[in-house]
C-alpha cells in the first residue's frame, strides 16, 4: 500500500475531525465520539506539524520567524510541492 503524502494527511484528518464535530453537534454526551475527537484532533495537530517539516507551512501562523510572509514560499502543488 502507497503511503500518503503529509498533504493528503492533513486532508484526512481534518475532514474527519470536522466529520467528527459535526456529530457532536447532535450527539453532544457520546463518549465513544468524544474520545474519538480527541484522538483526531491529536493525529491533525501531528499531521500538519509534519507537512510542515516536509514541505512548507499552511498558515502565516505556522512560521517559524518573524517574516510571516515567508509562509509562501515553498513551492506550490503545480510547482512540485505537497509531496
Amino acid at each position: 500500500m502507497k503511503k500518503n503524502s503529509p498533504y493528503t494527511d492533513v486532508c484526512e484528518s481534518g475532514f474527519a475531525l470536522t466529520d467528527m464535530n459535526l456529530f457532536l453537534d447532535t450527539h453532544p454526551h457520546c463518549k465513544e465520539a468524544i474520545q474519538y475527537g480527541r484522538n483526531t484532533s491529536e493525529k491533525y495537530r501531528k499531521d500538519r506539524a509534519a507537512h510542515t517539516a516536509a514541505n512548507h507551512p499552511l498558515t502565516m501562523y505556522e512560521t517559524q520567524d518573524d517574516c510571516f510572509h515567508s509562509w509562501i514560499s515553498g513551492p506550490w502543488p503545480w510547482e512540485g510541492g505537497m509531496r
